[in-house]
């Protein structure tokens, strides 16, 4: 898949147009419906500004949330549109959003590891992306690998005391950390359910949503993938 993507960023490189991608009307319609959560009419509008010539990293970092926010699991699809909008951006504090975004779509898809690793690389651009140690706290629990649940979610606090979750995490490494401590069965999950009826720790319950990176998806945030509104699909050529 890299190679596809990197000889698309090169055949598209050569048809770049000069001018800002927020002067195409497209764009704006795109982010337009974007905000407004229509996702499959921002989609619409996002590829015509493409067909159009304008190729820019916001188009394709735009583009791949809307398709990630869908309710049909274009994850993969998404992940494209993210590695395109890595390649044109030069800005390392964009690269590591996108990076953390391939991060989170891998979390989605359930590949645990290759989320993880993706939070890495993003918190390796950008050391002020603290949510990434909470993030692969998440991911590691899915894993069920509890000493690095403990680890990353410690090394949060220690860098976000000030943090979302702060009060929740603490109480669940205080459970994680019971010596009488077992993961639930397959289907009981601790991080949703608020309990752990192998600890005397109750009422514990941290987000499994990741936490959103201020002004990267717009308007839009984690806990509304799927809350889409396209009753209206006038005007969009796939």
């Amino acid at each position: 898949m890299t190679r596809i993507v990197t000889a698309l960023f090169i055949m598209l490189l050569g048809l770049a147009i000069v001018y800002s991608v927020e002067d195409n009307p497209n764009y704006k319609a795109g982010m337009a419906f974007y905000k407004q959560k229509k996702f499959l009419q921002s989609i619409g509008s996002f590829k015509k500004a493409i067909q159009e010539g304008y190729h820019d990293a916001n188009v394709y970092f735009y583009l791949g949330n809307a398709y990630l926010f869908l309710n049909n699991k274009e994850y993969d699809t998404a992940l494209d549109n993210y590695l395109v909008a890595y390649e044109f951006s030069g800005a390392a504090d964009f690269q590591s959003t996108v990076l953390y975004q391939m991060g989170y779509t891998y979390y989605l898809k359930k590949e645990y590891t290759n989320s993880i690793t993706y939070f890495n690389k993003s918190y390796a651009m950008n050391p002020g992306l603290t949510q990434t140690y909470w993030a692969k706290g998440m991911a590691y629990y899915r894993l069920r690998d509890k000493e690095s649940v403990i680890r990353e979610w410690e090394s949060y606090i220690a860098l976000a005391p000030q943090g979302p979750q702060i009060t929740n995490i603490m109480k669940a490494i205080e459970i994680l950390k019971a010596t009488n401590f077992q993961f639930p069965p397959e289907g009981v999950d601790l991080l949703a359910s608020g309990t752990n009826s192998q600890s005397t720790n109750k009422g514990v319950q941290v987000t499994t949503k990741l936490p959103d990176i201020e002004g990267v998806l717009g308007d839009v945030k984690p806990g509304d993938k799927g809350k889409g509104e396209d009753s209206q699909m006038e005007d969009i050529e796939m």
